[in-house]
């Protein structure tokens, strides 16, 4: 029933905004104990949280036969981050940009963007490509750790932590944090596909925008948190993160589990070249005096709108 759906909608919205606040507050603190800086728990603990409710819903997906769904939750979603959340939460306070993104993590993203238009140039990603995008990530993953473990942010904001607090209550709000994300996202999904189909949305714009959207709540979520918080290493690392996360990790266990074969086409390259415009887009914006401004958030927000209107009408 559609009243169901819009309140699993609005109580989703509630959990993720709830469930955000213990996360950063949780990671920030950890961060200060364990030598990692604010931006690499960005990229690495909440950018692959937040990215969960993608890799159970594409999993799900390819294992029961919805490829379709699976790949356009992962197309959909990095297109969504870095649209509508990063022009989101640039909109609410603009986003300096370490020098450590420009360097390293956005070139990995351009060049596992540019890995995922290769491996579906035939139509699917398989097996042994899902192997290879699984191992890519585990590599990236200790990389990141052993190369920057107790080197401070570069440019860091000073921001209020909570110097006192127990490991303990640290890694207990952290799991909070992302058992309430995951499931704040679940949630907000089962009550955007429920307002979906009783819309009539074809399949493959389902997973673009309304599995896609809702999917990155927790994204959003905790961007929006980190930003309010004055973290914005941490909300750009988030989105980076969950965007690598979710071609490596999301679309390569996916593809482990269950190939995924989707119809090639002008439908197809549409959607990748969306992502990639907006993947370069958002380069360029983080070059630009090296912040990500209001007005460069409102044209990314602007853009994603009209993609969207673009899917739904045709």
């Amino acid at each position: 029933m559609l009243w169901l759906s819009v309140l699993q909608l609005i109580g989703g919205f509630a959990l993720l905004a709830v469930a955000a606040n213990w996360l950063i507050a949780g990671a920030s603190a950890l961060a200060l104990r364990v030598g990692l800086s604010a931006s690499v728990i960005g990229l690495t603990v909440i950018a692959y949280g937040t990215s969960l409710p993608e890799m159970t819903v594409s999993t799900v997906s390819a294992i029961s036969g919805s490829p379709e769904i699976a790949l356009g939750n992962v197309i959909g979603s990095n297109i969504a981050n870095l649209g509508l959340i990063i022009g989101l939460t640039a909109l609410f306070r603009p986003l300096p940009v370490e020098r450590s993104f420009l360097r390293r993590d956005f070139p990995i993203l351009a060049v596992v963007t540019g890995v995922l238009i290769y491996f579906l140039a035939d139509g699917s990603v398989d097996r042994f490509e899902g192997v290879v995008l699984t191992l890519a990530g585990v590599a990236y993953t200790i990389f990141l750790i052993v190369s920057t473990r107790g080197k401070a942010d570069e440019g860091a904001e000073a921001v209020e932590i909570d110097a006192s607090m127990s490991r303990g209550k640290q890694v207990a709000l952290i799991a909070l944090g992302l058992a309430g994300l995951v499931g704040g996202g679940r949630l907000g999904v089962l009550g955007a596909v429920g307002v979906a189909e009783a819309i009539g949305l074809s399949e493959r714009v389902i997973g673009l925008t309304v599995v896609a959207v809702g999917t990155s709540l927790p994204e959003l979520a905790a961007s929006l948190m980190a930003a309010w918080r004055g973290q914005s290493g941490m909300a750009l690392g988030n989105i980076l993160g969950s965007n690598i996360f979710n071609v490596i990790f999301v679309l390569g266990v996916s593809a482990l589990i269950q190939a995924i074969t989707v119809p090639g086409g002008r439908a197809l390259q549409i959607d990748l070249g969306t992502m990639v415009a907006f993947t370069a887009l958002f380069g360029l914006f983080m070059m630009t005096r090296r912040r990500i401004s209001r007005a460069e958030g409102s044209l990314l927000v602007l853009g994603y709108a009209a993609y969207t209107a673009y899917l739904v009408a045709f």
